[in-house]
């Protein structure tokens, strides 16, 4: 399986997005180690999608991307009741934020074409990525003996635009879930034009074959 360490990818997105990373003093022979580590990790456990798992410091938004330290790799957690509706489904499982992810190669061409789109802050992507690996609670994870800090310091708040006595960051924020409704929006649509493509397909091959 040939994987594709997506971490210059992980870091601007995260950026974009609203999450900062700590500086690192690493040569070169650090850095080789260290992704031969986690390529090793996400090999062995059948990873195709995949993050470090996330110091606990503050800020954690779900339990999922939270390092676990007595595991080398984690696929399911427990949330907060009523946010799973399936054990197998985001936020409990096949699920990974957009921040530092890592992806197989035929992953990474799947999700691809998910960010070739108008929308500025990602929000519901992460979310949609169990669509780029099956079965997804199988083959998304976090790499707990390999991690990263998560420092919590917004990026874009002050971006924003002071409108009806709302705060910048308060319109960052409302774009953002503005921006998530019209993804999960066009996800629903294309994927009922896919399946969609695929009945015109099946019944024209039924047709070519009674002919």
């Amino acid at each position: 399986m040939k994987i594709i360490a997506a971490a210059f990818f992980g870091v601007t997105f995260g950026f974009l997005i609203g999450i900062s990373f700590p500086s690192l003093s690493i040569t070169k022979e650090d850095l080789h180690l260290i992704c031969s580590r986690y390529i090793k990790l996400v090999k062995k456990h059948g990873l195709e999608i995949s993050q470090p798992g996330l110091e606990p410091n503050k800020g954690l938004t779900w339990q999922m991307t939270k390092r676990r330290g007595d595991l080398e790799v984690h696929k399911i957690t427990e949330e907060k009741p009523g946010w799973c509706s399936d054990p197998h489904l985001p936020p409990c499982a096949a699920f990974v934020e957009i921040m530092a992810p890592v992806f197989s190669r035929d992953a990474w061409r799947c999700v691809w074409h998910m960010i070739q789109n108008d929308l500025v802050h990602g929000w519901g992507l992460d979310f949609a990525l169990r669509r780029c690996a099956e079965p997804a609670h199988e083959k998304i994870g976090v790499v707990d003996s390999q991690w990263i800090v998560h420092q919590t310091v917004p990026s874009l708040g002050s971006q924003g635009e002071a409108v009806d006595g709302k705060a910048p960051w308060q319109g960052v924020r409302d774009r953002c879930k503005k921006e998530w409704t019209m993804f999960q929006s066009r996800m629903a649509n294309a994927e009922k034009d896919y399946f969609k493509s695929l009945q015109v397909e099946g019944s024209s091959n039924s047709t070519a074959t009674t002919i």
